[in-house]
């Protein structure tokens, strides 16, 4: 009894002790199993209990570790994680590993009309794990996606795994985080199913689609937002074993361009870029990699204007290394052959998808001069070395001196004293 006694006194020591220093264990929170619906929430803080709080003033859904396990009934066969008003502009922050499960649709769902946009950010590099756990006809075409009709969709942070597409009325930017969509269960399923325009600036995005990873539809009755997907920036990869299937598709219903400004861009698909009623330009890339791509890897309808416009390469630095050379007098050095070589074979003509290769013409000739060796080296080389000919000689001619004067010593020493 005594025992038993002192172990309880010795725990609960224990336990104040972590309390105080601030490391109390930490209970594992409660999993959420119905719909948190924020068009109808005033502020509330569930972070301790569920991992969540909203603040109905600022609009801001904070996840902290949170796990939401929906299941769908006959009588309500549409039953998302979270639903979300389309007239408002949220912003979810997430921290640590949150864990969203919807049965057979969405995620976040928004509803009702509006402009407004669902904005995902983290402060501490935390994850978002968003599924839909079976592929189900019930609500219409918009199943298998993990995000439902929010205007405008913006990602800015964190990393978002998502097992299921998305579905955007507006605007998607892309400016940071790491995105990773997989659409591989669902049936012709995109991964970014978007109206109006997917803008990428920067960030990571891995797509694994079972139809086109990204697709811009547009809307016959729409004004503006003619270039349909931007890339300027960031890491793409975009994968669908879908056959005859792009790994983007823009313009499906209207005027719709495809721009390319930057970024490194990597493509596994039948078909590359795609626009069935509008113009591809690629203006400048960091990277594009279209080996896996089986057909065309820029393809446009037939509609007229429709255009494939690739910029040249940008043959400055090639230029100034020739400049740099130019400058040299070859008179003044050893071997100026493998500079002549590298400036014969720079290729003139390139497009701006090659712009790696013309580079490595500039890097080529800029080595090649590095390498120059002045004639003057030469001449400090046989002055300093003991190895050149001349040296070689002296030291022949030192050496028979010296073993002359030796011997005769040597003669005169045993003479003597014989």
């Amino acid at each position: 009894m005594l025992k038993k006694v002192e172990s309880i006194i010795l725990g609960t020591s224990l336990f104040a002790c972590l309390f105080l220093l601030g490391i109390a264990p930490v209970f594992a929170k409660t999993p959420r199993t119905e719909t948190l619906d924020l068009t109808a929430l005033s502020t509330q803080d569930k972070l301790s209990e569920e991992g969540w709080s909203w603040n109905n003033e600022t609009k801001t859904l904070k996840l902290q570790d949170a796990t939401f396990e929906i299941t769908d009934t006959d009588s309500d066969p549409i039953k998302p994680c979270i639903n979300f008003s389309k007239s408002d502009n949220i912003t979810v922050i997430f921290e640590g590993i949150n864990n969203l499960t919807a049965d057979k649709h969405s995620v976040f769902y928004g509803s009702g009309t509006g402009t407004g946009s669902l904005t995902f950010k983290s402060t501490n590099n935390g994850t978002l794990n968003l599924k839909i756990k079976t592929y189900n006809t019930v609500g219409g075409s918009n199943v298998g996606d993990t995000i439902n009709y929010p205007y405008n969709l913006n990602i800015e942070s964190g990393t978002i795994n998502s097992e299921g597409g998305m579905l955007v009325d507006g605007v998607v930017n892309i400016s940071g985080g790491n995105l990773n969509i997989n659409t591989q269960k669902f049936p012709t399923t995109q991964g970014l199913y978007v109206v109006k325009q997917v803008n990428i600036t920067g960030g990571n995005i891995d797509i694994n689609a079972s139809s086109a990873p990204i697709m811009v539809t547009g809307l016959s009755s729409e004004t503006g937002y003619e270039d349909g997907v931007v890339i300027s920036g960031g890491n793409i990869n975009l994968n669908t074993n879908a056959e005859r299937v792009p790994a983007i598709h823009a313009g499906a219903s209207r005027y719709k361009n495809i721009v390319i400004n930057g970024g490194n861009i990597t493509l596994n698909s039948d078909l590359g870029l795609y626009t069935a009623k509008g113009v591809i330009s690629v203006n400048n890339v960091d990277s594009f990699n279209a080996d896996n791509v089986k057909m065309d890897v820029f393809k446009v309808g037939s509609a007229e204007g429709n255009e494939i416009r690739i910029n040249d390469a940008d043959y400055g630095k090639v230029d100034e290394a020739i400049a740099r050379a130019n400058k040299l007098n070859r008179d003044d050095y050893q071997d100026f052959k493998a500079v002549d070589e590298a400036i014969k074979a720079v290729v003139r003509g390139k497009k701006v998808l090659e712009q790696d290769q013309v580079d490595a013409m500039a890097k080529s000739i800029n080595q090649a001069i590095d390498d120059l060796k002045l004639k003057t080296e030469t001449l400090n080389q046989n002055v300093e070395n003991p190895n050149t000919s001349d040296n070689i000689l002296s030291s022949i001619v030192l050496g028979l001196f010296g073993l002359g004067g030796l011997t005769g010593y040597g003669l005169y020493f045993k003479k003597r004293f014989q």
